[in-house]
């Protein structure tokens, strides 16, 4: 099984298989934050180029929800709420959220003007201050040699759970027709390849906003065939994997 061949793993696979061996030792969790904040940092980019913006316009919009908020906006124009509220009786609350300073102007969002906001975001593990983000944030695929070089930037001992780009030999051109958002990142057959296309497939409709946690789950499950059957996935899955499959995931 190691190292792996694959061409591509999810943010997520790359944290799992990681933690079983990198020392000192570091959980999946904690590793996938690193990942994330090396990909704000636009460290890494793997097959999200110009996602960042994106996200943290998803994170703006989180402002319009009712309940407490895990960040402050500001702008040029709107400093926000005050960091420190002052009280009658002498007491002073501060208000330690990060605070985020992004153009008012929302047209003006560039990679170059939200380059500190990302920097903050860095900091923010996505499970833990945007649980709704992770889904597509984990599962944001790297290839091995892009893997291979931010290691390298980084000083960290190169994992063995990856087979490097350099020790394979290439012997034909790629077919150049091959869909290369749709391509799973393992092959459809061995154990668990089943559930890993289920979930990713899953993961992929719900950061595409084409399901979410309200959708009936015969309409998840029709969305969730419909996506497997146009990636080519054969046979197709029974619902009951499906829910499964799923499950696994909560």
């Amino acid at each position: 099984m190691f190292p792996l061949s694959a061409k591509k793993l999810a943010l997520y696979e790359i944290a799992d298989f990681w933690s079983r061996e990198i020392y000192p030792p570091a959980s999946k969790k904690e590793l996938l934050a690193l990942l994330e904040s090396a990909w704000w940092l636009g460290e890494i980019t793997g097959d999200s180029a110009g996602a960042r913006l994106r996200y943290l316009g998803k994170i703006f919009d989180y402002r319009m929800q009712s309940g407490p908020q895990p960040i402050v906006f500001t702008t040029s124009s709107n400093e926000g709420l005050e960091r420190y509220l002052h009280f009658a009786n002498g007491e002073v609350v501060v208000d330690i959220r990060p605070r985020i300073s992004v153009p008012p102007n929302r047209q003006r969002w560039s990679e170059d003007s939200c380059r500190a906001a990302f920097a903050i975001l860095a900091k923010m593990p996505s499970s833990e201050y945007f649980p709704e983000l992770s889904f597509g944030l984990h599962y944001i695929e790297l290839s091995e040699d892009e893997f291979s070089g931010w290691i390298d930037k980084r000083g960290f001992v190169p994992p063995k759970f990856w087979k490097r780009t350099a020790a394979v030999q290439v012997t034909q051109e790629p077919d150049v027709s091959i869909n290369l958002q749709a391509t799973s990142t393992f092959p459809p057959t061995g154990r668990g390849s089943k559930t890993r296309a289920i979930q990713r497939a899953y993961a992929y409709l719900r950061s595409s906003g084409k399901i979410h946690a309200g959708t009936p789950s015969k309409q998840r499950n029709d969305f969730i065939l419909n996506k497997l059957k146009s990636d080519g996935y054969n046979p197709l899955p029974h619902e009951r994997t499906i829910g499964r499959a799923i499950k696994k995931l909560k």
